[in-house]
């Protein structure tokens, strides 16, 4: 059996604008492709990516997807679309990225 106070919290939650899945304004899928989702600055995945990679070298792709609130698939996706602004040099553990200009 569900508690009163829970079951009215429920249904004010899904009166509120936040429970609708069409209001692109606060749902996250609607999000336009490429742009890290609650990205406060308006600044593009690439620009975030290239800015914490200016930060320190040595971020991982976990880390980079953390940042940017996406999958590491994504960044691994991204950073081939970047390969003419970014390269990763060495191997593993010991290497470290390196922003082109």
């Amino acid at each position: 059996m569900i508690d009163k106070n829970l079951s009215k919290e429920i249904e004010e939650y899904k009166k509120s604008n936040l429970f609708d899945p069409l209001n692109s304004e606060i749902d996250p899928q609607g999000d336009p492709q490429g742009d890290p989702q609650g990205d406060p600055q308006g600044k593009t995945m690439e620009q975030i990516i290239l800015e914490v990679i200016r930060t320190n070298n040595k971020v991982t792709r976990e880390e980079l997807a953390e940042i940017t609130n996406s999958s590491v698939s994504t960044i691994k996706r991204r950073l081939k679309m970047m390969a003419d602004k970014v390269v990763y040099v060495g191997s593993g553990y010991s290497g470290h990225w390196k922003i082109k200009e």
